[in-house]
């Protein structure tokens, strides 16, 4: 399985792991920390894990009311 890194938007890289993933999303976040990250399964096209996408954090957040 291979993701994708997202930042606004745009693909930043892809990685084969999600450990790199999150690392990858970790050091574009202490350049831009008000910047918005995404991991997405590349198979699938789909977040790979809960609020790892904007849509979804929207979501949550608007189910838990903030």
């Amino acid at each position: 399985m291979s993701y994708e890194v997202r930042i606004n938007g745009q693909t930043v890289a892809h990685c084969a792991t999600t450990d790199e993933a999150l690392a990858r999303v970790r050091e574009e976040l202490k350049r831009r920390p008000d910047h918005e990250p995404e991991i997405l399964d590349s198979s699938t096209g789909k977040p790979f894990a809960p609020a790892s996408s904007r849509g979804w954090r929207d979501q949550l957040a608007n189910e838990v009311g903030y």
